[in-house]
């Protein structure tokens, strides 16, 4: 009964995120998907790069973001109009914020990596240099710690996967 009804409220959440956001979550190419406050949805992709892609209802972003928040046993409102979890049905990670943090709902889905980058990859395609590469693998090694920053979208978690995986 209780997996029926997880089933329903999943299914609620795609009818409210709409045929485009749909797609492009089962879409390789798209590594992002946003929403933004004026209800226009951006996608990132490999090939295309970022473009519009359709809109999205004030009504149907904040229902979503509500119905998500509820399923994963979170609050969001005014109070706490900030939610940061994963969707349940492809493990994707979501930021979504409510009035007053902006004007209107907005989110954005971070899609995971379909593959891991080998930090030998990073020096064949001119990424990184021979020398970093000896010295990121030395720290490794070596059990240093290593700090990984930048903004977003930038391959934080992409490099870090690739040391994980030198590790190993």
């Amino acid at each position: 009964m209780e997996q029926q009804k997880r089933d329903k409220q999943i299914s609620f959440l795609k009818r409210m995120l709409g045929e485009v956001i749909c797609n492009s979550l089962d879409d390789d190419d798209v590594t992002e998907i946003m929403l933004n406050p004026d209800g226009s949805i951006w996608l990132e992709s490999r090939k295309q790069g970022m473009y519009r892609a359709g809109e999205m209802s004030e009504f149907h972003a904040k229902n979503f973001l509500c119905q998500l928040a509820s399923l994963k046993d979170l609050y969001l409102n005014e109070k706490e109009p900030v939610i940061e979890t994963t969707l349940p049905f492809n493990n994707e990670r979501i930021e979504g914020v409510l009035p007053p943090v902006t004007p209107k709902p907005k989110f954005t889905i971070r899609k995971p990596a379909k593959f891991v980058y080998s930090l030998e990859s990073y020096v064949e395609n001119k990424i990184m240099t021979e020398a970093q590469y000896n010295y990121i693998c030395k720290a490794l090694y070596g059990r240093s710690n290593i700090l990984i920053c930048g903004g977003p979208g930038t391959g934080k978690t992409t490099a870090l996967n690739s040391m994980t995986k030198k590790m190993v």
